[in-house]
């Protein structure tokens, strides 16, 4: 078994449009627990859980979508999740 977390700042990119001037800052949290569930000399099948939460500040930035009644304020966008991977 293993965990892993993750702290940083991020910005995202939505759509073809990659302009941080939509996005004045944010940041990211990754947690998550992996446990290998069939191990062999050439490889590991790992499934893995996770929490995952991303929160941007868009005070005073560019409106996303250009509408007039538009006004940016924050972003809270959080996400749980499983995975499997191969580990050779």
């Amino acid at each position: 078994m293993f965990t892993s977390a993750q702290w940083g700042s991020s910005l995202p990119s939505f759509g073809r449009d990659n302009s941080v001037d939509k996005f004045n800052s944010g940041n990211n949290l990754r947690l998550g627990l992996g446990f290998p569930f069939l191990k062999r000399d050439a490889f590991n099948l790992n499934a893995n859980i996770f929490f995952e939460q991303n929160y941007f500040d868009l005070e005073g930035s560019i409106p996303l979508l250009g509408y007039t009644n538009e006004r940016p304020n924050r972003l809270l966008v959080k996400s749980y999740g499983i995975s499997f991977g191969v580990k050779f």
